[in-house]
């Protein structure tokens, strides 16, 4: 079976074993070659779509490029024109979907228009909006063109949420309690938010103390989503809801589902291939870990994994682990067979999604997602699909009668070619476990980041699956990475990084292993691939199959923020210094200035990097243990130095720059202090550190030493430790911020303290993450780049204008960046002198651009920010109180 990382071969895959023939009749009646499709989407799925149709003979295809962020970045344009040679094939449009219902009616026309042009048979949307827009598809059908996804009437029926949920009730699929708010096409904005008041008040009071979920019909990837406490907030995020989804207009959908909202949900869904008459699933993705109505981390669920993890927890004895992973193996078990059961019911002709929610042992149908989905990838990893000509006996083998597809864009284009011809295919176990990291375009605080640039980007790693765009491509002809920048017209996602392993544990330790190799560079650039990195390890050193719940990455980021307002109060330099006061002798005091650089180098890189700091603690939590109020070692803090360069990728090498490795230097200190613990261990019979010192403590020597020898290695031992209780200050930092505290427990739950669920602690906490862009006191400037609004809908009045008065809280604009709208509020008072954006529906806006002059009710302090910094030098003398 080919990897998941090759290089996708011909369609018309072989299994193993299988004796192959020159003819291959029966398999080659599934040819695709024929197809001329125009690809009408961007993203990661494009450049896949791009290379899964060269791969099965597709060689004319064209690809619709949105000249929407290059109007407004440079060097935004997609990277994938770097593979195309034929300039004929790249049709430019100004949007892809337009901004109302009369842009996108007309954009359809253009598309369709364009294909018949051009002579192209086919259409791709990939897992964009359009994929899942009845009117396209529809329109295409009547074209007479193939639709590579579920047909018109898969979309009408499964597609929207309302409608799916009167099938779902009729098939016997579990659905989450709730109302579709269902109203004439004709209705007004006014009349859907009185319905929504009516029937929130009806949910409240049938569930008292919960909330509920706001979606809209049309939406996805939290496109189109808020939360409910009480029914007087219907109206507002009703239209927010309307004006996010550009749903105003008369004639617009503006149908709403309300559901009651689990609050300890996980998010789990099923892989479903159907070709109209049979239906089969490829297991399930956990996409719990998510922020924002926002996918971060997908892993996939399988029946075979899942059996493999039970087996391994009763033979160790873990009663409560076992029988968690049970009831994963039940509900998982349950899921499919309603996922099937539904997908037969809408006579799924395509590859689509079945999207739950777990509860406890319950689960809910929420939506159908009829289209690819972004981490298709996950489900390709563990199945792929053996087709086998129904005439097929052992006693007739051929080769020529069995195909495997392990790609699912693959899939779509067999069942929009051959569905009515294909046989119902079995699923094959490819590896046990998959898991995908989204990099996105968002800063510490996972908020959209636009604008930034891309100058260099490290090359996958072997084991590595990575879908960027094409972005990391180099130049054919000079090999050199050509700079791109992140536009903010479209999704904040730049890339898909995807790894495999035999269990769960080797899939996240691969995707660590990913993530600490890559390198990227740029001007004014954040991802959050740190985040990633810190989060994989939380779960390697926790459990990786811990229940995260869809709050899990709010609570962890506010941890996360509290351990970087801790460490922000830290001044190494005050702390090493201190260090080297402590010894009035000469001789120690030169040897703890030879290790200044040793420690201090990747000190001062976690301090910079709070994400890259919380992985780090979750790896490092074994080398201390808390006596009362001191932290005594386990571990060999020289080993610790030894795996911290690691973690942060600054192994020694002498083709790598010094900025990014140790220094030579330092790496020989390092080398002959383990030379020299691994030569005491051998002739102290002793491994365990604690013990190691207690006997160097002692004047009688231990093992094969002699008395002065002894001595020496007494005077090395300290020689070789001194100045290393620096590394302490972390682990003092994460106890006072109570890090350890979010933790797993026996049965895989996630235990959350209360505190890191508080909305005006994780609000206020936020910007430790993210620190607003430079600006004076008598400014307001955006906090990223996007387009900015200065009211609500464009009907409304807007928040704020010149002589009015603000609050703390009070809302100020909307940016709206990478698809999704963020109402920006103030964090001080003050009055507004001017708005300076003369366009409020839409301008171009970039991070730190001034927005508003304003007249704060209280100016700078300069005062204040004497004391903060006497409240920090006072802060690093306890600390190195508490550090010796």
């Amino acid at each position: 079976m080919i990897s998941l990382s090759s290089q996708l071969s011909r369609h018309r895959k072989i299994p193993r074993n299988t004796p192959i023939r020159e003819k291959n009749s029966w398999a080659n009646q599934f040819d695709c070659s024929h197809l001329r499709p125009l690809i009408i989407c961007r993203g990661p799925v494009r450049k896949e779509a791009m290379e899964v149709f060269s791969a099965m003979g597709i060689t004319e295809y064209g690809i619709l490029l949105s000249e929407k962020d290059s109007m407004i970045y440079s060097r935004a344009l997609a990277p994938e024109l770097k593979l195309i040679r034929d300039p004929k094939h790249i049709h430019r449009v100004t949007d892809y979907s337009g901004a109302n219902q009369a842009e996108r009616q007309q954009r359809i026309e253009e598309i369709i228009q364009l294909a018949k042009t051009h002579h192209y048979n086919a259409i791709f949307a990939g897992y964009g909006f359009m994929a899942e827009e009845e009117a396209l598809v529809s329109a295409i059908e009547a074209a007479g063109l193939f639709f590579i996804g579920p047909s018109a009437h898969v979309v009408r029926s499964a597609g929207r949420k309302d409608q799916a949920k009167i099938i779902a009730r009729s098939s016997d699929v579990s659905v989450t309690p709730g109302i579709e708010l269902v109203l004439p096409q004709s209705a007004s904005v006014d009349e859907v938010c009185q319905q929504a008041v009516v029937q929130a008040k009806k949910l409240l009071t049938e569930f008292p103390g919960r909330r509920i979920r706001l979606k809209h019909t049309g939406g996805g990837g939290g496109k189109g989503q808020r939360i409910l406490t009480a029914p007087e907030q219907a109206p507002g995020l009703v239209r927010e809801i309307l004006n996010e989804m550009k749903c105003l207009g008369p004639d617009d959908n503006k149908n709403i589902v309300m559901e009651l909202n689990c609050e300890t949900t996980r998010h789990q869904e099923i892989q479903l291939i159907g070709n109209g008459d049979w239906c089969v699933s490829l297991g399930a993705r956990d996409c719990s870990a998510q922020r924002h109505e926002q996918k971060l981390l997908e892993v996939s669920q399988t029946q075979e994994d899942l059996v493999s993890a039970l087996v391994g927890a009763e033979q160790l004895g873990l009663k409560e682990q076992a029988a968690a992973l049970l009831q994963e193996q039940l509900i998982l078990t349950r899921m499919e067979e309603e996922a099937m059961r539904f997908g037969q019911a809408v006579e799924l002709n395509s590859v689509s999604t079945f999207e739950c929610i777990v509860d406890g042992d319950r689960h809910y149908f929420m939506e159908m997602n009829t289209r690819i989905q972004v981490e298709h990838r996950v489900s390709e990893g563990v199945y792929a699909l053996l087709f086998t000509n129904p005439q097929f006996s052992d006693v007739d083998s051929d080769a020529g009668d069995s195909f495997v597809v392990e790609s699912l864009i693959e899939m779509m284009l067999l069942l929009a070619c051959h569905a009515d011809r294909l046989p119902k295919p079995q699923r094959i176990p490819r590896f046990k476990s998959c898991v995908e990291a989204r990099i996105n375009a968002t800063n510490d605080a996972l908020q959209p980041h636009a604008g930034g640039v891309i100058t260099d980007w490290s090359d996958p790693i072997e084991g590595e699956l990575r879908d960027d765009q094409g972005i990391s491509a180099k130049n054919p002809d000079t090999d050199l990475f050509m700079k791109y920048t992140l536009a903010g017209a479209y999704d904040s996602n730049m890339a898909l990084l995807v790894a495999h392993g035999e269990d769960r544990s080797k899939a996240y330790g691969q995707l660590a292993e990913i993530l600490r190799c890559t390198r990227m560079d740029g001007d004014d650039l954040k991802t959050n691939a740190d985040f990633h990195y810190g989060l994989i390890h939380w779960l390697l050193a926790h459990h990786t199959r811990s229940k995260l719940t869809t709050q899990f990455v709010g609570a962890y980021l506010t941890q996360v923020a509290l351990l970087k307002r801790e460490t922000d109060q830290v001044d190494l330099a005050y702390l090493f210094n201190g260090l080297i006061k402590q010894h009035q002798q000469s001789e120690w005091i030169k040897v703890i200035e030879e290790k200044q650089t040793l420690t201090l180098r990747p000190l001062e890189k976690l301090l910079s990097a709070p994400h890259v700091l919380s992985g780090w603690l979750s790896m490092a939590k074994s080398y201390v243990e808390w006596h009362g109020d001191k932290i005594i070692w386990q571990k060999n803090p020289i080993a610790l130095l030894r795996d911290t360069y690691y973690f942060l990728n600054m192994e020694y090498s002498i083709d790598m720059p010094a900025a990014y490795s140790i220094w030579w230097h330092d790496e020989a200190l390092l080398q002959k202090a383990e030379s020299f613990y691994a030569l005491l261990e051998e002739k102290t019979g002793i491994s365990a550190f604690e013990l190691l010192e207690k006997s160097l403590m002692q004047q009688q020597p231990t093992g094969d030493f002699s008395q002065d020898l002894w001595q020496q290695a007494q005077a090395a031992h300290q020689g070789f430790q001194a100045g290393l209780d620096l590394l302490k200050v972390l682990f003092i930092a994460a106890h006072r911020c109570d890090f350890y505290q979010l933790a797993t427990q026996k049965n895989l739950e996630v235990t959350i303290p209360p505190r890191l669920l508080d909305p005006a602690l994780q609000k206020e906490v936020q910007a430790l993450l993210a620190p607003p862009p430079p600006a004076s006191d008598h400014e307001i400037v955006a906090v990223s780049g996007g387009m900015f609004y200065a009211q609500e809908t464009p009907e409304s009045p807007p928040f704020v204008k010149p002589g009015d008065h603000f609050n703390v809280g009070d809302p100020l604009y909307i940016i709206e960046v990478m698809k999704m709208f963020n109402k920006v509020t103030a964090t001080f008072s003050g009055r507004i002198n001017e708005c300076v954006i003369e366009n409020t529906q839409g301008e171009i806006v970039k991070q730190g651009q001034v927005l508003f002059s304003v007249i704060p009710d209280h100016p700078v302090d300069l005062d204040s920010l004497r004391q903060q910094r006497e409240n920090k030098k006072l802060f690093n003398q306890a600390l190195f109180r508490e550090l010796i």
